[in-house]
């Protein structure tokens, strides 16, 4: 059952990390135009989906078990802390190519 919720947490931290990388910079609301890009939208549906029959019906085949609705709840609720990570993360301040003109000089 531990391997099943790793692997689950793990695929659905990368499903919400693909929110974060949808933006870069100071750019902070990554859920802004979500549903300009279907294409976006459509792998993150097929990624979910693929995910639950995986974990729910791969068996053997998967090397998987299927879970109960209390860690399905603990999946999504622990992977989704990427977010508010992937926010603070673009708080802190990078140099850019600003700083390398003003070392020159």
């Amino acid at each position: 059952l531990h391997h099943t919720l790793s692997f689950n947490v793990f695929v659905f931290c990368q499903i919400f990390n693909e929110f974060n990388s949808r933006r870069v910079g100071n750019e902070n609301d990554v859920f802004s135009g979500l549903f300009n890009n279907m294409m976006f939208v459509s792998i993150v549906a097929l990624t979910i989906i693929v995910q639950v029959l995986f974990i729910e019906f791969g068996g053997s085949y998967t090397q998987t078990v299927p879970l109960p609705t209390n860690l399905w709840l603990f999946t999504i609720l622990s992977s989704s802390f990427s977010i508010p990570f992937g926010f603070i993360y673009r708080l802190i301040p990078v140099g850019g190519s600003d700083d390398k003109k003003e070392k020159r000089d």
